[in-house]
């Protein structure tokens, strides 16, 4: 049976229709939605580290300029849309990967490593002009110098023993910098911390450390030892935060821990099948009652589930608290959606720029590195961007 002109039109315009509300309807955020969100996200983005995994992101505050370890040192100056390959042939005129770093007043300091060996170079800092080597008989022989932390101001370094097989026993150190020397702490060759240290806060008169199964304070730059009373439940702790009086501490098995004058837990923090996040180290946000915390693909022995961060409103009691589920604070569902959804988030580090404006990175794995920004004179976030 043949069909009229006016009825075939009729057919088309109800299929278009039917398409567009199905497009309009697809995905968490909407295909449309997520088109028109998309584009700003990837205006100012830099080809080169797409697809990047990232170490760190300071921001050395004389030069107005970021820094970020993607194997090499990158940088990006406040007034640029690029991140571009910085200058290291002060350190070595061979390729150089850089594991971390901090800025402390007017330099930076950074940890380099030989990218064709992987022998330590030692750690050096920056003023924005000249490169100098920090202490240059650190660490000493046998010693592999692992990572820097700080907090309170001060610089720390993390060492390792050097270990020809795997199955050797680690034993790490904290070194504290005091002047243009690293000196040694309480934590020295200590054959009972089960992992590195890999986060550090400063709260209540005391410095913080995450390793592994323990809690470390101390109230000196040197006195650090393992706490006697740990969170109630959970361990593989990755990280801490501090706010004021505050501590929170993450872990790899879906829990969040609260400290002052005594613990409190949440979680753990499941996806919809059930299984617990491993959770990155905490950023606590002020200014916004806002923790944010990453969902990581470590350890990459268990595959955990990730789904790039979780945000909590901290105006709720901390037990019962749960993650907001349209990222409202922080960001909204399109943008979500369109950004960090489904993807393993390392770090979410806060930068302070000064005058109520604050900038905060997620590092990624493999999917380069996004940033969002706090504009105090709009008093409100900015929204997820690719770098």
């Amino acid at each position: 049976m043949k069909t009229n002109p006016a009825r075939r039109a009729l057919i088309a315009i109800a299929a278009i229709a039917a398409i567009a509300l199905s497009a309009c309807t697809e995905g968490p955020a909407g295909l449309f939605a997520s088109i028109a969100s998309e584009t700003p996200t990837n205006t100012n983005m830099t080809k080169a580290i797409k697809n990047s995994s990232q170490s760190f992101v300071v921001r050395l505050g004389s030069t107005s300029t970021y820094y970020a370890g993607i194997g090499t040192l990158w940088k990006k100056a406040d007034t640029d849309n690029r991140w571009t390959q910085a200058d290291t042939s002060g350190v070595s005129s061979s390729t150089i990967f850089a594991g971390s770093a901090a800025v402390i007043g007017p330099d930076m300091y950074v940890a380099f490593f030989d990218s064709a060996t992987g022998n330590g170079l030692g750690v050096w800092s920056y003023n924005g002009t000249i490169w100098s080597h920090v202490d240059p008989g650190f660490p000493a022989a046998g010693r592999d110098l692992r990572t820097l932390l700080v907090a309170n101001g001060k610089l720390f370094a993390v060492t390792a023993n050097t270990r020809t097989l795997t199955t050797e026993i680690a034993d790490y150190s904290i070194h504290h910098l005091l002047g243009t020397t690293f000196e040694d702490t309480l934590i020295d060759s200590n054959p009972t911390i089960s992992e590195q240290p890999t986060s550090m806060a400063f709260s209540g008169g005391l410095y913080w450390f995450t390793a592994g199964d323990l809690i470390l304070n101390g109230a000196t730059e040197t006195s650090f030892t393992a706490i006697g009373t740990e969170p109630p439940s959970g361990s593989a702790y990755s990280g801490v935060s501090a706010n004021g009086a505050d501590i929170y501490i993450s872990s790899r098995t879906g829990y969040l821990y609260h400290y002052n004058a005594g613990w409190l837990t949440a979680g753990p923090f499941n996806d919809s099948k059930g299984k617990a996040y491993s959770l990155s180290t905490p950023t606590y946000i002020a200014g916004s009652n806002v923790l944010v915390v990453g969902t990581n693909r470590i350890p990459t022995s268990s595959t955990p589930t990730v789904d790039g961060y979780l945000e909590f409103d901290m105006t709720q009691p901390f037990a019962t608290m749960t993650p907001t589920v349209d990222h409202g604070i922080i960001s909204n569902a399109n943008n979500f959606d369109t950004s960090l959804t489904g993807r393993s988030v390392s770090a979410t580090p806060l930068i302070d720029l000064g005058g109520g404006d604050f900038k905060l990175f997620a590092l990624t794995n493999n999917y380069g590195l996004w940033s969002n920004t706090y504009d105090s004179a709009e008093a409100a976030w900015q929204l997820w961007v690719r770098e």
